[in-house]
């Protein structure tokens, strides 16, 4: 039993070795001296844990770890202490009936908990194992103790902690769970229903894997919270579950480690990304496909081509073909049907060339009307021609579309690779410039890449180069070549011709460089500039005495392209001071076609309201010419000197001059042929009822100061003519 309390100090001091009736043979004594000077002395001198040895209730021996836990600053203020002195009251009597039966059957005690008494009042929070070490008459007990007081507040307030956040948790608009060893320890309502369940109720105690698709929920968040739960670093990962009703969704989970009833567990917030990864994943897919066919674009494409060549050059024998391909009047279709009908195209011929090629081909569309197809594995030299005749033969099948019947041709540009290049931008280039030259040759025509072409583009290019020098150093010269009347005989318009004096290459007719000119910037003011000289000629000429007469000049497709096109026009002709009927703009139908009539239309209106003749120049080279006839604010029909050439020796170029002829006379328009280059052509050409002409056999495009002699010797003939 313990130590009344009530007992005087005098009666518990007494020696200790006295009281139990030994003396130099005491057990304790002769524990104390024998482990003096020993490791075991130094031991429980050193342990964290109080260690204190009675007998009968008395204090005999105390640690340095219990003089700081009991707050006595000595050992000696310990020693012949009752043991009672630093329990608290309502702890006697159970610690008390723990110590009897260490005594009564020698096994030690559990760990007991009670409440300390230190020296200077305060309580501490105590747990202890007694072992009985010497049975004897008067057992001895040794106590071990711990101050657990703040591992208990820590407890207390874990626990606070834990009960404030599940009652967050259950009440958060964000759906929350908690897992521990796999089950779902906590959720809210959000959660439940993020997971297609009626409630928290029923979420709880499943195993988070039974919804989790993506690997072992288990080793990601409860080998997460086992990694992380000193450091308390959360980890965000994206993951696919499966409701309870079966229906897939991606979530967004953060999860944060931390100890549920003394177990490794995660907090997991739950986010709803499903919407999101789609929009992001359409938002890839559109980044790198057409949206209106959902063929590739221009930028995969040119990945393609570069993982392609990169296998390519592991492996000397691969070939492949690049086909450049370019709908044939595809603008007509556009202005004349609306853009509508244009789409709907554009999308019928796509699936035509994705069933035309095989699975292995890459096709898609470049831009505009202008498409692209890989062939992957050309392994024979006719393997291109024969795939690009197949293309064309696909697309020049009939379109039904909105209870009409279209009809459509491609030409289409080739690049062999290792042939023709060895890096993507250069087999683009080169299959580009064979489509260029396709469209040269005519329409609905198949061109692969040459040296040639090379050689060419690069003469274009060293000419866009002198554009610049030439017109600072005043190279370009304006010519004019007369429009004669075939019923009078009189010129009735001249035509302006630019010219460049090339310091190495002579004089050069527009032919020559015109491709430089429309495939560079200076090509704006070079147009701006021969408007401007021919109509200061003209303003002189009417000065001079010669009037009623118009100056045509013809519109490259940079100045029409111009934003202030309509007022450059307006502003030259005010400073010139040239009355708008005297001017005439050609347009080709090539360049027509380009710009597309509904751009162009406007613009030609409000010329020709100011007075401005209108002509179109190459008439019967283009596609669809009547419905230019219709569509355009026309004056002037121009026949192209190819058919004209051939008129009364060709069959179908006598035809072709006849029908336009009756086309002009039936429409009100006047009608002109160009290249007249005799006078047997001359008279047909008169017979059928022709307007005008032009060419060699009435004058060759000569300088300005010429035309005036010129002019003024064909006045006087005809005036003779008349008279007699």
């Amino acid at each position: 039993m313990l130590q009344d309390p009530s007992e005087s100090a005098a009666d518990r001091m007494t020696d200790p070795c006295e009281q139990t009736g030994m003396m130099d043979g005491d057990f304790v004594q002769e524990l104390m001296q024998s482990s003096a000077n020993s490791c075991f002395r130094q031991i429980i001198e050193s342990i964290a844990d109080s260690l204190v040895i009675h007998r009968d209730g008395i204090i005999v021996y105390a640690n340095a770890s219990a003089v700081r836990t009991t707050g006595a600053g000595t050992s000696e203020a310990l020693i012949g202490q009752p043991l009672t002195v630093f329990i608290a009251p309502e702890d006697h009597a159970h610690v008390s009936a723990a110590i009897k039966q260490v005594i009564d059957t020698g096994s030690p005690s559990g760990i007991m908990p009670y409440t300390g008494i230190r020296f200077d009042g305060r309580r501490v929070e105590i747990e202890t194992i007694a072992v009985r070490i010497e049975s004897g008459e008067t057992p001895i007990i040794m106590n071990v103790c711990r101050d657990v007081s703040e591992r208990n507040r820590t407890k207390i307030a874990l626990q606070d902690s834990e009960a404030r956040f599940e009652a967050l948790a259950r009440h958060s608009p964000e759906a929350v769970i908690a897992i521990c060893e796999g089950r779902i320890v906590l959720a809210n309502g959000t959660a439940a229903a993020l997971l297609g369940i009626m409630s928290e109720q029923d979420l709880e105690g499943r195993y988070l894997a039974s919804f989790c698709l993506d690997g072992d929920s288990d080793v990601i968040f409860f080998g997460a919270a086992q990694d992380d739960l000193h450091g308390q670093v959360p980890r965000q990962s994206c993951m696919r579950f499966r409701r309870i009703d079966g229906l897939t969704i991606d979530l967004e989970v953060t999860s944060m480690p931390y100890l549920h009833k003394g177990k490794p567990a995660a907090y997991l917030l739950l986010r709803d990304v499903t919407q999101r990864l789609r929009d992001e994943e359409r938002h890839r897919y559109l980044a790198s496909h057409d949206p209106l066919t959902d063929l590739p674009n221009r930028l995969e494409f040119q990945q393609r081509l570069r993982n392609l060549l990169a296998d390519a050059n592991g492996w000397q024998a691969t070939r492949f073909a690049i086909h450049y391909l370019d709908l044939d009047y595809f603008k007509t279709v556009n202005d004349s049907l609306g853009h509508e009908i244009g789409d709907r195209l554009l999308q019928l011929v796509a699936a035509r060339l994705r069933q035309t090629v095989r699975s292995t081909d890459l096709v898609a569309r470049l831009g505009g009307d202008e498409f692209a197809v890989l062939q992957a594995d050309a392994t024979t030299a006719e393997a291109p021609r024969a795939l690009a005749e197949k293309m064309q033969r696909a697309i020049a099948q009939p379109y039904a579309i909105d209870d009409q019947l279209l009809h459509n041709s491609v030409t289409i540009g080739i690049a062999v690779y290792p042939d023709h290049g060895c890096d993507p931008e250069q087999l683009l280039r080169r299959a580009d410039l064979a489509l260029y030259h396709a469209k040269e040759c005519g329409r609905n025509a198949i061109s692969f890449f040459s040296r040639d072409l090379d050689v060419r583009v690069q003469e274009r290019d060293s000419l866009i180069n002198q554009l610049i020098r030439a017109e600072a150093e005043g190279e370009f010269e304006v010519h004019f070549q007369p429009i004669v009347s075939l019923c009078s005989g009189r010129v009735e318009a001249v035509e302006a011709l630019l010219r460049w004096r090339h310091p190495e290459r002579g004089l050069m007719t527009a032919d020559e460089f015109i491709d430089a000119i429309e495939a560079s910037r200076e090509g704006q003011r070079i147009g701006a500039w021969v408007l401007r000289e021919a109509c200061t000629y003209a303003k002189s000429w009417e000065k001079a005495g010669i009037c009623d007469l118009r100056v045509a000049v013809n519109l490259s497709m940079p100045f029409l392209q111009r934003p202030d096109f309509i007022e450059v026009v307006f502003n030259i002709l005010e400073d010139v001071g040239l009355d708008a009927s005297k001017l005439e703009l050609e347009l080709t139908e090539r360049i027509v076609i380009s710009a597309g009539t509904t751009g162009i239309a406007p613009k030609l209106d409000q010329l020709r309201d100011r007075g401005v003749y209108i002509a179109l120049d190459d008439f019967g080279t283009g596609y669809s010419s009547l419905a230019l006839l219709r569509d355009l604010p026309v004056d002037r029909i121009k026949i192209d000197r190819s058919f004209v050439s051939g008129f009364g020796t060709s069959a179908d170029d006598t035809a072709i001059v006849r029908a336009v002829t009756n086309l002009g006379r039936s429409l009100n328009k006047r009608v002109t042929a160009e290249g007249v280059e005799c006078s047997e052509v001359m008279d047909r050409l008169r017979d059928e009822g022709c307007h005008e002409i032009q060419g060699y056999h009435f004058a060759r495009p000569m300088p300005a100061a010429v035309l005036v002699d010129f002019l003024k010797g064909v006045s006087t003939a005809s005036d003779k003519t008349a008279a007699d």
